[in-house]
């Protein structure tokens, strides 16, 4: 994942708030990773990466795919941050993690309204039921 740097100065600037937006239209997210949250209102720093898997993670599971893995790692390049997550379907987790990005960036470049992430994510949980294998379907796979 390749962050712009006036992006990830906003959303450190604004750290746990980070979570309060998107809780919003994804009330998964704070309620899953309550610990996470309660340490960055503590004040430990936010990072940009844990937060795109964190997220991604979050759009999956109101889609109902499980998924249960998140974590970044650094790169050579500051502006660089390697993002992993685990998904159930790969289509939709690489969905999941665009459109995270999608959605930080929405909130990064807002001046007081975080735009319409709700409408990311209708739109995200449209794109997963289209590619989402129903339960018989499901059966027949494993």
């Amino acid at each position: 994942m390749d962050v712009k740097p006036s992006y990830a100065e906003t959303l450190q600037d604004l750290g746990a708030g980070v979570i309060d937006r998107v809780a919003e239209v994804l009330p998964g997210l704070a309620t899953e990773q309550t610990e996470w949250h309660a340490a960055l209102r503590a004040g430990e720093a936010l990072s940009i990466g844990d937060l795109v898997g964190r997220l991604a993670l979050a759009l999956q599971h109101a889609a109902g795919i499980d998924g249960t893995l998140a974590w970044s790692e650094p790169t050579d390049d500051p502006d660089i941050v390697q993002v992993f997550y685990s998904y159930g379907n790969e289509d939709i987790g690489i969905e999941a993690g665009e459109v995270a990005c999608d959605m930080l960036a929405v909130i990064a470049r807002a001046e007081d309204e975080a735009g319409d992430l709700g409408k990311d994510v209708d739109d995200f949980l449209d794109y997963a039921e289209r590619r989402s294998l129903g339960p018989s379907a499901m059966e027949l796979v494993r």
